[in-house]
């Protein structure tokens, strides 16, 4: 997909002119993850900032650079958006073709209870002929192979990713754990869910949300 395509597909409206148009192959915001012919996004965390990473991608193959304020003495085409770490997760997902238009992906939040409702979902569905796949705390299952978590919602470009193994691999339904730290940081903007489920809500996580009004 041309650089220009998908920034337009997500905002029309949006400035690209003087910005080059590369074929974009792959979406990373991690600079370890590129390859050739990446767009990069260079956007904010919580304990880091992208663009201190723009150098690495560029080695590594990267074409394109999405950032929050232009990056200084890059070679690459730059498009600017200071709003970038709420479309990180639409963008990964109009790149892969808006899976859960297709997959049916049904999230739960909550503070405690998100896995095992997740699983129960699962062996439901599958019970009902239905292959779901399943985003966690414990395990990713793509609808093909299953591999254990590192996080319990991955990143925006992850899932968009996931969502879209999922759908290519035949499944029809994912079971996926939603973290509150993942909504706070928009990493399932993108996402159209089918469904959601509520949980419960403690005091667990106040070291990261600070008051129960913001949680």
């Amino acid at each position: 997909m041309l650089l220009h395509t998908l920034l337009r597909d997500f905002d029309a409206a949006l400035s690209l002119e003087g910005v080059a148009n590369p074929e974009i192959i792959t979406i990373q915001e991690d600079s370890r993850r590129v390859t050739a012919g990446a767009l990069f996004i260079a956007r904010s965390g919580t304990h880091t900032n992208g663009s201190l990473y723009a150098t690495d991608a560029i080695n590594r193959g990267a074409v394109a650079i999405l950032a929050e304020s232009r990056i200084a003495d890059c070679p690459l085409p730059q498009v600017i958006m200071p709003d970038l770490v709420a479309a990180v997760s639409p963008i990964a997902h109009l790149f892969h073709g808006r899976p859960t238009c297709i997959l049916k992906t049904l999230g739960i939040t909550g503070t405690n209870g998100k896995t095992t409702t997740a699983y129960l979902i699962r062996h439901l569905l599958h019970k009902a002929q239905r292959r779901c796949g399943l985003i966690g705390t414990v395990e990713i299952d793509d609808g093909k192979t299953t591999r254990e978590a590192e996080m319990t919602t991955p990143g925006a470009v992850e899932l968009a990713e996931l969502l879209a193994d999922m759908r290519d691999n035949g499944a029809a339904c994912c079971a996926m754990e939603v973290s509150s730290h993942a909504l706070d940081q928009h990493r399932a903007d993108g996402i159209h869910f089918a469904s959601a489920g509520f949980t419960n809500l403690t005091g667990d996580h106040l070291d990261y949300h600070k008051t129960m009004d913001h949680y």
